[in-house]
């Protein structure tokens, strides 16, 4: 019973996460999912993607922008 249960909501789990173009990670999809009326808690969509190796894009960290140091507090 579980397990259908969570093929089920894998599958839109995975329609979700396609729909992003593969950026959503668990927050977003449980967002996703708590609007089209599903009571889901987060670290079940967490585990779910887990097992089924759903992931979410991690962007690189952006280069530091401005000056910094002595130099900037004289400008």
């Amino acid at each position: 019973m579980r397990r259908a249960e969570e093929d089920e909501l894998a599958g839109e789990i995975r329609e979700i996460h396609a729909g992003s173009r593969g950026a959503y990670g668990a927050p977003r999809v449980t967002a996703a999912l708590r609007r089209k009326g599903r009571r889901i808690n987060r670290k079940k969509v967490e585990r779910i993607m887990r097992e089924r190796d759903i992931r979410g894009i991690t962007l690189p960290p952006c280069p530091p922008t401005g000056r910094r140091g002595p130099a900037s507090a004289a400008v």
